[in-house]
């Protein structure tokens, strides 16, 4: 298999065809420092890739990034030598370190609902007969359901409701899987794993069925 063919270049040049000049900022001196690598991009421009912890075109700032000032998941950017913090909804400061207090907007909370300040966000604790984010919307029990799991919800008031819940749920939403291996009749070592209304027997390598019966 023959080789492949390599070229020796004249006095000042260089590059696998000698297509670059020595003068080339590349190769005449270290032009990315902190020991970043310089990468040819034509005869006069070349760009550099920086090693972990510092940025910049000739790699010369140490990321201002790197310690993670930025605080209550906001999202930091190396400029210049320094950073700057773009901050999610709810919080600011240079840092994002503040939280930003939405009860001191008037009305957030309309019908006489008392506003709860919330680490970057803020909830309205409605009087009897509103719902909604700013208690804007009349309450209306069962309009949405609030009933989960296949609960049937039925009103019981103008202001109160209760869930009819399938087999297998309990809670006053229904919210929640009633537990059936405290009376579990697994055997054998077999582990119960429960299910909807029903459990099963996860059952030792050398036995099967239902409850194991030996």
């Amino acid at each position: 298999m023959l080789g492949k063919a390599t070229c020796q270049c004249a006095l000042g040049f260089t590059g696998e065809d000698c297509q670059y000049s020595t003068t080339h900022p590349c190769y005449a001196s270290p032009s990315c420092l902190n020991g970043g690598t310089c990468h040819v991009l034509s005869q006069d421009d070349y760009e550099c890739t920086c090693q972990v912890g510092f940025t910049g075109k000739l790699c010369q700032w140490a990321d201002a990034c790197l310690s993670h000032p930025c605080a209550n998941g906001s999202t930091c950017t190396t400029v210049a030598n320094q950073f700057s913090c773009k901050c999610l909804a709810g919080f600011t400061g240079q840092k994002c370190e503040t939280d930003v207090n939405e009860c001191d907007i008037p009305g957030q909370c309309q019908h006489g609902g008392t506003c709860i300040n919330l680490p970057g966000s803020y909830q309205c604790q409605c009087p009897q007969g509103f719902t909604g984010q700013h208690c804007d919307r009349p309450y209306v029990p069962c309009a949405p359901s609030p009933c989960v799991n296949g609960g049937t919800c039925r009103q019981t008031s103008d202001f109160t409701f209760e869930c009819n819940c399938l087999p297998g749920f309990e809670g006053s939403t229904c919210e929640r899987n009633i537990d059936d291996c405290p009376n579990h009749r697994c055997q054998n070592g077999g582990v119960c794993v429960d299910g909807v209304n029903t459990y099963n027997c996860r059952c030792p390598p050398q036995w099967t069925g239902m409850e194991l019966f030996g």
